[in-house]
């Protein structure tokens, strides 16, 4: 009778360990968003050498173009971003249709001193972790590649500036007006920040949406002045601050404006 339990146990743990190994040598079921991320990884390994390994400083992205279609972008990690540029690869219905990166064409070669990092500075900066367990030194060569393709672009947008500094406040003011409902006493009040010694300062050329752009400046209002309290306990005034206004260099078009009373220190 104990010979036949033990049998039956056997049979039973045997039958278990043989469901188990079938269940674990079945493909896993895998989404269409994680088939997308595979070929992504497969392609920019093919097309620009970036194993597991070297995606270590990337962080992975996607976004759902259409049924069984998706971008996956490959870009730096924080303070590595503008370095390292962004990869990019298109996958529709099971294939990859581009694979492209932000800095296709750029010299990369210098090592880090480069103004694009690519697999060649992505091993460096493993031989760096290897050696000395800290990210410091890269991330100190990474600032001062961002800031020379800053002033770069920053020069590249002031060349490309067709508007005199008059015609950029006027533009400012008009649109600050429009934008923000002033009445005729708020515009009349209304004071340009620009100094002309600031004409060359980092801040007045940014770009929005890849779109050039030079700034305009303006104050509403008495800063130092004590206000008496309104009705409701608040000395603030509506629409008395600060106003930016972001103006595209070559046609003069208002591409984006923002305001800030400086509450809290805040503008």
């Amino acid at each position: 009778m104990m010979k036949k339990r033990i049998r039956k146990c056997l049979t039973v743990t045997l039958c278990a360990i043989l469901l188990f190994s079938v269940a674990a040598a079945e493909e896993p079921v895998l989404s269409d968003r994680e088939k997308a991320i595979m070929l992504a990884d497969k392609a920019i390994e093919e097309k620009y050498g970036l194993t597991l390994l070297t995606r270590e400083y990337l962080s992975c992205s996607v976004e759902k173009e259409a049924e069984n279609a998706y971008t996956v972008r490959y870009g730096g990690i924080e303070g590595l971003d503008d370095v390292l540029g962004i990869y990019q690869v298109a996958v529709e219905n099971g294939a990859v249709t581009d694979v492209s990166w932000s800095y296709d064409g750029e010299d990369t070669s210098g090592g880090l001193n480069a103004m694009a990092w690519g697999r060649d500075q992505l091993m460096t900066m493993l031989r760096i972790n290897q050696e000395t367990g800290s990210m410091d030194s890269i991330y100190e060569y990474a600032d001062e590649i961002s800031d020379r393709r800053l002033e770069a672009d920053r020069e590249a947008m002031r060349s490309l500036c067709v508007l005199s500094r008059e015609q950029i406040d006027t533009i400012g003011a008009s649109a600050i007006r429009t934008i923000y409902e002033l009445t005729e006493e708020q515009a009349s009040q209304l004071v340009s920040l620009y100094e002309p010694e600031d004409t060359e300062k980092d801040y007045w050329y940014v770009r929005i949406d890849g779109i050039p752009c030079v700034m305009s400046w303006y104050g509403l209002g008495d800063d130092e002045a004590e206000k008496a309290l309104q009705p409701d306990g608040i000395r603030y005034r509506e629409k008395e601050g600060t106003y930016w206004v972001y103006i595209d260099v070559q046609t003069g078009a208002v591409v984006e404006a923002s305001f800030s009373y400086g509450i809290g220190g805040n503008g």
